[in-house]
């Protein structure tokens, strides 16, 4: 049981570009295996133009895509990686 949770932290938190923004938030959003990036997936981008960059979206928990959204529940990352 121990070694399920520990396989399941360590792919909630996996940043395999590491800039700060997990692989699942990126897969959730941009689609991919978000280990890489592009021009409206990398942690700088604002792809929505609010002026809030993709790693301060992930990290206040904003949808990157969408300009002023509040900050909302997203689903267990085990849902969109395999």
């Amino acid at each position: 049981m121990e070694a399920a949770r520990q396989k399941e932290a360590l792919v909630r938190n996996l940043d395999s570009v590491g800039d700060g923004i997990s692989d699942w938030w990126r897969v959730l959003y941009f689609g991919g295996n978000g280990t890489t990036t592009n021009a409206s997936s990398c942690a700088t981008c604002d792809p929505d133009g609010d002026g809030m960059n993709n790693l301060t979206e992930f990290l206040d928990g904003t949808v990157p895509t969408v300009p002023d959204t509040l900050s909302i529940f997203v689903a267990e990352p085990r849902q969109y990686l395999p």
